[in-house]
């Protein structure tokens, strides 16, 4: 009779331990919603949780961000703050913007993973998230008036002063994504000893691609096989962009250098020698 009372009491107090050490169960507080005429092609996403989320359990498929159409992954990346995770999707490199990451008039499916699957989100202390959920967002067409959001407000710039001529390219860097719709009505000439401003001809045409445009633009500028005359490694020419105003920001903003009108004229340094004809 006497042991049985010690293992009920055993019992009661293992039971109470466990009671005291049972954990907050994690659930989602906040769902995103598309607004009434869909996601901007760059909107970031943002889920909130009861508790902080654990990077981890993202990056092993806990939230996931579909196509509807097809079930692809959309190109971009989960980015975990506390309580929220946020999946930025890449904005559009094309100048029809087709290889923007989420489908331009069409819907994209949330899935967070929960119990009981394996891969289900978790909080930062383990606990696995206690219902999963759905939710499809639809995305705004492209003849819609307003495709993007300004990741950084203000005015883009040209960050890369003076530019470097290698191997027949310039790379630009600037401060923030570029609309590459302006890229392809932009034209950029490699000014050089060469050119008189009565024969602006002589002056070779650069092709331009933007090469990156999260977290800010990057456009590389291809030159002609060969140029009007040699250009030495150390020698100085420039790069005229036309129109001055004409590449802008994914909000219309043209660039700028410190609040000003942009100067079209960029100095470009030779790093290798350059044939001419």
């Amino acid at each position: 009779m006497k042991r049985a009372a010690m293992f009920v009491f055993a019992a009661l107090c293992a039971t109470s331990s466990l009671a005291g050490c049972r954990r907050e169960p994690f659930r989602f507080i906040v769902l995103p919603v598309a607004p009434s005429g869909g996601l901007e092609l760059n909107a970031p996403i943002v889920v909130t949780f009861t508790k902080p989320v654990e990077p981890g359990s993202v990056a092993a498929g806990g939230m996931r961000l579909l196509a509807e159409s097809d079930g692809a992954p959309i190109r971009g990346a989960w980015r975990v703050d506390g309580t929220t995770a946020t999946f930025h999707p890449l904005p559009p490199c094309a100048a029809d913007l087709s290889d923007a990451a989420l489908p331009a008039g069409g819907r994209v499916r949330v899935e967070l993973v929960g119990l009981p699957r394996m891969t289900a989100l978790r909080s930062s202390d383990g606990v696995a998230l206690e219902e999963g959920a759905t939710v499809l967002l639809s995305v705004r067409a492209r003849d819609a008036t307003t495709l993007f959001i300004d990741p950084m407000p203000g005015a883009p710039r040209l960050e890369t002063r003076p530019a470097r001529l290698i191997d027949g390219r310039i790379v630009l860097r600037f401060s923030e994504p570029l609309d590459p719709r302006t890229l392809a009505e932009a034209r950029f000439w490699l000014h050089g000893r060469w050119s008189r401003e009565s024969r602006p001809t002589e002056n070779p045409l650069m092709d331009a691609r933007l090469i990156a445009n999260s977290p800010v633009a990057v456009v590389e500028l291809g030159g002609p096989a060969q140029l009007p005359m040699q250009l030495v490694a150390g020698a100085r020419c420039e790069v005229r962009f036309e129109p001055a105003n004409g590449l802008r920001d994914l909000v219309g903003l043209a660039l700028a250098d410190n609040g000003k009108p942009f100067y079209p004229f960029v100095d470009v340094e030779v790093g290798v020698e350059v044939d001419g004809h």
